[in-house]
Formats: C-alpha cells, structure tokens, sequence
C-alpha cells in the first residue's frame, strides 16, 4: 500500500542534500525506513502544462476521491470557459471481490 513507501525510496534526498525548503515541509529524510507523511493518508495532485491532472489518494476513504472528482471538473469548467459544472447527486460505486491471480470467463 502506498502508505508503507519509504521517503527514500520515493525518490526524497536525504537531508544533507535537501534544500531549506524541503527541511522545513519535511520532504526529506534522516532514517532510510522512514515512512512518507509518517504512515498517514495523503494526497498528490499534479497538472502539466497541458492540463491533464493526475491525483493519487493513498487512502480508502471515498469521500476524498469524490470531492477530488469534484474538484477537477470545477478546474475543467473554468478553464474550458463558457461552461458549467452540473452537481446531480451522488456516485455510483460497486463492491469489488478478488477474482484471484487468473480469470477465465465464461465463453
């Protein structure tokens, strides 16, 4: 799970390397086994130069994504111009099951 990711091995400096600022929002690190945002659920977002948003919620809490969703059709809307958001209710989600390694449908 993407809460047990070690700062090092997401790529953070230690902190000999790191600059001021990333000392003082603690994306650096001393230990090699210490654990990003201490273990806690978190989340990245990230947009480009072209628009295209991606978010990684290290959590399993709905409500974050469907106000991520929320917030990314806001920006789509705004940036597009001319356009409305529509809120028309809630989602639609499914309970999942593990299917195991293979899967072979039915022909």
């Amino acid at each position: 799970h993407l809460r047990t990711l070690c700062k090092k091995d997401l790529g953070l400096p230690h902190i000999s390397e790191a600059t001021e600022a990333q000392k003082a929002t603690g994306m650096c690190w001393t230990n090699e086994f210490e654990l990003y945002n201490k273990g806690s659920p978190f989340k990245i977002t990230l947009r480009d130069k072209r628009g295209i948003m991606v978010t990684i919620l290290a959590d399993n809490y709905f409500g974050y994504c469907k106000k991520e969703v929320k917030t990314q059709i806001g920006l789509s809307a705004n940036v597009f111009g001319l356009a409305e958001e529509e809120h028309a209710g809630g989602a639609l989600a499914f309970k999942t099951y593990s299917l195991g390694r293979h899967f072979y449908p039915d022909s």
